[in-house]
């Protein structure tokens, strides 16, 4: 297992990258975090997402490996009204309840 958490500040820009490919349950990892712009992470892992970046309000990008073994994403981008797209295999979602409220 690889762990690698990197934030850094450019500008403005909050950025982090999280670069893992164990991590099984994210809840609540960034939730309210309104300086986060930009996500970058390998979270082949993942199945738990729940209210992930809930609140993050200034989130942009998503720079992700592989969501498709995902299966409970209940707010996971909940008012990220910056996010401008999402273009991941969600097949074995079970339960997206208000993932994408106040998206887009």
């Amino acid at each position: 297992t690889r762990v690698v958490n990197e934030t850094a500040f450019n500008g403005e820009k909050f950025v982090c990258k999280l670069l893992t490919n164990q991590m099984i349950n994210a809840t609540n990892l960034m939730q309210y975090n309104e300086n986060l712009t930009l996500w970058q992470s390998e979270l082949d892992s993942l199945e738990i997402g729940n209210y992930m970046f809930d609140g993050c309000s200034n989130l942009e990008t998503l720079i992700v490996g592989d969501y498709s073994k995902l299966k409970n994403a209940v707010g996971m981008f909940r008012n990220c009204c910056k996010l401008q797209q999402f273009n991941h295999d969600l097949n074995s979602l079970e339960n997206g309840t208000e993932m994408f409220k106040g998206c887009f």
